[in-house]
């Protein structure tokens, strides 16, 4: 993203069936422009997925691209913030700040393995995991509704974590006393509409 031809290589494998591509918060382009690949992923029609921190995420700086890039859908990993816990505890302002960017109708959220935000603590339950961080996970909903939200599988870390099926059936779990149709957004449907999938 920081070499001069990004944009026209970003055209190439948008060319070649890319669906979209994945910034930091923090990326910025040189020269004039540090908005440039950003400008050049919405000219594509590319949706963005963007990789941070809480604080990243939560920055004026970042609430200024997400201001200047509206043409694309802009999807945020890991429930805004690293795909580990942050160290950040109940009421989560940080992270509340995070979510107040659902403000924007473009802006979108991913959630992933549960692993990465609480402790198992009943091995062989259902679902072994410590409730106390599933919190952000409702402030989420809250903030971005059904349409905005999608699961993501978390490659590869995940495997090392709790494991691929794991990775989606506790989620799945968690989100079980949602209607039927509901489901179907978070769990494919929403990732297939934005990143324009085929059915399968």
């Amino acid at each position: 993203t920081e070499q001069a031809d990004a944009a026209a290589t970003l055209a190439r494998l948008a060319e070649q069936g890319a669906a979209g591509v994945r910034l930091r918060a923090a990326t910025r382009s040189p020269g004039d422009d540090p908005l440039a690949i950003w400008r050049a992923a919405e000219a594509l029609g590319l949706p963005i997925t963007v990789a941070g921190d809480a604080a990243a995420f939560a920055s004026p700086a970042f609430a200024q691209v997400v201001e200047a890039i509206t043409g694309v859908p802009i999807i945020l990993e890991h429930l805004g913030s690293v795909n580990h816990p942050d160290g950040e505890a109940a009421p989560y302002p940080v992270r509340r700040q995070v979510f107040g960017l659902a403000r924007y109708p473009h802006v979108h959220i991913k959630f992933h393995g549960l692993g990465e935000l609480c402790p198992r603590v009943a091995p062989g339950a259902d679902f072994p995991l410590d409730r106390a961080h599933l919190a952000l996970l409702d402030h989420a909903y809250g903030a971005f509704g059904p349409a905005r939200m999608m699961w993501g599988s978390d490659y590869p870390p995940v495997s090392g974590r709790e494991g691929y099926a794991n990775a989606l059936r506790w989620p799945q779990a968690y989100f079980s006393d949602k209607p039927p149709e509901v489901q179907a957004q978070l769990f494919g449907g929403n990732a297939q509409r934005i990143y324009r999938l085929p059915q399968v």
